[in-house]
C-alpha cells in the first residue's frame, strides 16, 4: 500500500511590493510561512512589513506600501540660512536656522522632517529681523532629552519615528508581543504614555540591515570608503554619544551592570560582544 505522505499545501509566489523587495526569499512557501518586506533606501513602509501563508494556502494581507520618505525643504524668508542644505532630507533629519552676522533670529532655531513628509515646525515662519539697539534680556536655552523636541519654546514629547541613531533594544508590549525599538524610541513611546518593558534582545525579529552605501551609519559606525559601508568605529569617538543606560556586557546574566553611552555600548555589539540593555536610564536610577 501507499505509504507517501500527502503534499504540504503551499501558497503562490508572495505579491510583489513597488520600490521595495522580499528579505530572504525562498523557491516555496508551505502553510505557516510568514515573508517579510522592506523598501529601497529613500522609501518606508505602510503599514505592514510581515505577511503569512494561511491555512486557505492565501497570504494574510497585501504587502502594504513602499512611500517616499523624503522631505523637501520650502521657500524661506529672505536672509534665513539653513544647515546643511540638501535638495531632500530623510525622516527625522534636522536642519538649523540662522540669520547673517547683524540680525537675529525670530522662531525656532531647528526643523525637523516629520512622519507628514514636512518639516516641523514650519520653517517658512521664521524670520531674519535687525538687532535692536536696545536688546531683550537673554533667556537660557531650553534643553530638550534627546527624546523631545523644541515646540513654541518648550520640550514636548518626539514621535518614534523622528528618533535618529539610537541603540538597539528588545520591548515587549502590553499584549506580550515582542517589539524592535531604539534607546531614543523606547523613550519616546514611554513619553506619550506606552506601556513597554525591556526583553531579552533575541526574542525579537531583526530584519537584516543594509550598510552599503553609508546613509544610515549608526554613531558607532564610520564609512569605509573604499568598501562604502558602514563599519565599526576604533574607539567610542562620538560626536553625539546619545544617553548613558544601563547595560550587561557578556554572557553570564549574573555580571554587575554597568552604565555606559549609547556609542560605547553600540560600538561594543558592534564588534561582536553581548550588550544586553538592563534599563534606558543610567545604573541605580
Amino acid at each position: 500500500f501507499d505509504i507517501s505522505l500527502p503534499a504540504r499545501q503551499k501558497c503562490d509566489t508572495p505579491p510583489s511590493l513597488v520600490n521595495g523587495y522580499i528579505l530572504n526569499p525562498k523557491d516555496s512557501y508551505f502553510v505557516g510561512d510568514k515573508v517579510e518586506y522592506t523598501c529601497t533606501p529613500g522609501f518606508y513602509l505602510l503599514p505592514n512589513s510581515i505577511i503569512e501563508c494561511t491555512a486557505s494556502q492565501t497570504w494574510s494581507a497585501s504587502p502594504g506600501l513602499c512611500a517616499v520618505s523624503l522631505c523637501r525643504l520650502p521657500s524661506l524668508a529672505e536672509d534665513v540660512i539653513v544647515t546643511p542644505l540638501h535638495e531632500a532630507y530623510h525622516l527625522g533629519e534636522v536642519v538649523t536656522l540662522s540669520c547673517p552676522e547683524g540680525q537675529e533670529l525670530e522662531g525656532e532655531q531647528t526643523s525637523s522632517c516629520d512622519s507628514s513628509l514636512h518639516f516641523s515646525p514650519d520653517p517658512t515662519q521664521i524670520r531674519c529681523t535687525q538687532v535692536q539697539t536696545a536688546k531683550k534680556p537673554i533667556t537660557p536655552a531650553v534643553q530638550c532629552q534627546i527624546w523631545e523636541k523644541l515646540s513654541r519654546g518648550r520640550c514636548v514629547c518626539k514621535l518614534p519615528n523622528e528618533c535618529r541613531t539610537s541603540l538597539e533594544l528588545c520591548a515587549a508590549a502590553p499584549n506580550g508581543k515582542f517589539v524592535p525599538m531604539t534607546v531614543c524610541k523606547m523613550h519616546a513611546m514611554k513619553c506619550i504614555g506606552s506601556q513597554l518593558q525591556i526583553s531579552e534582545y533575541n526574542n525579537c525579529m531583526w530584519p537584516q540591515r543594509n550598510t552599503t552605501g553609508c546613509h544610515n551609519c549608526h554613531m558607532w559606525e564610520d564609512c569605509d570608503a573604499q568598501r562604502n559601508e558602514c563599519g565599526c568605529k576604533d574607539s567610542a569617538n562620538c560626536s553625539n554619544a546619545g544617553t548613558n543606560v544601563c547595560v550587561r556586557v557578556g554572557e553570564d546574566g549574573t555580571a554587575v551592570p554597568q552604565t555606559m553611552s549609547e556609542c560605547e555600548a553600540g560600538l561594543r555589539r558592534c564588534k561582536g560582544e553581548k550588550v544586553s540593555v538592563i534599563n534606558i536610564l543610567p545604573c541605580g536610577s
